[in-house]
């Protein structure tokens, strides 16, 4: 999680700020959470009981002059309206993450908040959806289950590439890759990128991009080799065809035509070849020799793209470790939720910019697993980034 992701904006007052209610206003709602210029109004009871990063931000000691909208304080958070939103339609409405389909923004923002607000119930849905269309066992793949559960759009595998990356969702990362590479005429759109629906254009790093383009040419090649998909094409070991050289012709125009249109078939079924009129005995061989060679080839898939085999590749579920702080500074309080791995000695808080050299805070911590309650920071302890983070060393 980059630094800017969770750097707070300057405070100002709500009541004179332009600001626009979202459709999740409840009436008898308690707090009000403002992301940006979007306010939405809901129960700390809600929050608290199904989060135990706000079970916690709600526990901490509230500034005297916090800014209030209809008497309910404003806790503002520095996410993307869409993506609270987005939360806040999961923990209001049980139809939410029961659809069938979500569109991919919306499993973006399930993944990202679940795991920086510790609501696993909207990470492991996230998770769920995408493992269900890029799975991880040969019997899964084989049933071809396709963008039955995320609404597909364009680019929409080069950005699941970079979500999976980001949130270390490994087990679906070969089943992508795959996809991305498996169509005919596909490096142009490798290279350049793909216009996704909103104009802007999803694209592949450049080691993810050489990733690709290396494992197409390798896939290309070992399909056709002994024991593979279409190993049988090269080296026929049945003397009993019924038609003799039209099954031999056919044969070799298969891999002729294969090659020279560059064709990934590597979990192609016989149907897919139907064109090739085979003999009816031919054919039941050439339905057993892909049947082993689409195995063959799935267990190889991760090493194409070299990654690490199926029993190496894992998903992490842990939600990030977190730690709450109110900041003190010359009267002015401000919340401020930090969400980053914590060291013994090194604990980073995120701030405004301000001239910390001479600054006097007292810093109120929440972390049960530490049992941390506070503690008094001296103006030696403390360092100040170009970018705004505070680091606090020797805690």
């Amino acid at each position: 999680m980059s630094a800017d992701n969770l750097l707070p904006a300057k405070r100002q007052r709500v009541e004179n700020a332009p600001t626009t209610r979202s459709e999740i206003w409840m009436d008898d709602g308690n707090v009000v959470v403002q992301a940006k210029k979007i306010l939405f109004r809901v129960h700390w009871s809600v929050l608290a009981m199904h989060s135990s990063v706000f079970h916690a931000l709600r526990d901490l000691p509230q500034p005297t002059d916090q800014p209030t909208v209809e008497e309910c304080p404003v806790v503002e958070l520095a996410d993307d309206p869409d993506d609270v939103h987005c939360l806040l339609q999961a923990l209001y409405k049980p139809t939410f993450l029961a659809q069938d389909k979500i569109s991919f923004s919306a499993l973006s923002a399930l993944l990202r908040m679940g795991r920086k607000y510790d609501l696993p119930d909207l990470s492991d849905s996230a998770v769920k959806r995408l493992t269900s269309i890029f799975p991880s066992t040969f019997e899964d793949f084989e049933t071809e289950p396709g963008y039955r559960t995320i609404e597909h759009q364009s680019g929409i595998e080069f950005d699941i590439i970079e979500l999976a990356r980001e949130y270390n969702i490994m087990t679906i990362l070969p089943a992508v890759f795959y996809c991305i590479v498996r169509p005919q005429f596909v490096l142009p759109k490798l290279c350049q990128g793909e216009e996704r629906p909103n104009g802007t254009i999803a694209q592949l790093s450049r080691q993810e991009l050489t990733r690709c383009v290396v494992a197409r040419e390798k896939l290309l090649g070992e399909q056709f080799r002994q024991g593979r998909t279409f190993g049988w094409v090269r080296k026929w070991p049945y003397p009993n065809c019924s038609a003799g050289s039209t099954c031999h012709k056919y044969r070799s125009l298969l891999q002729s035509s294969f090659m020279d249109l560059a064709y990934i078939g590597a979990f192609a079924q016989p149907r897919d070849i139907a064109e090739f009129e085979f003999c009816t005995t031919c054919l039941g061989h050439i339905e057993e020799s892909m049947a082993a060679g689409r195995k063959m080839m799935w267990e190889m898939l991760p090493g194409f793209f070299d990654l690490a085999g199926w029993d190496e590749l894992k998903n992490d579920t842990n939600q990030m470790p977190v730690v709450f702080a109110t900041i003190l500074i010359e009267s002015v309080a401000f919340p401020i939720s930090c969400q980053i791995p914590i060291q013994e000695t090194i604990m980073i808080i995120l701030a405004t910019s301000i001239a910390f050299q001479t600054l006097q805070a007292l810093v109120y911590l929440h972390d049960p697993a530490r049992n941390i309650a506070h503690r008094d920071i001296k103006p030696s302890n403390i360092l100040l980034e170009t970018d705004g983070r505070v680091v606090i060393i020797d805690f």
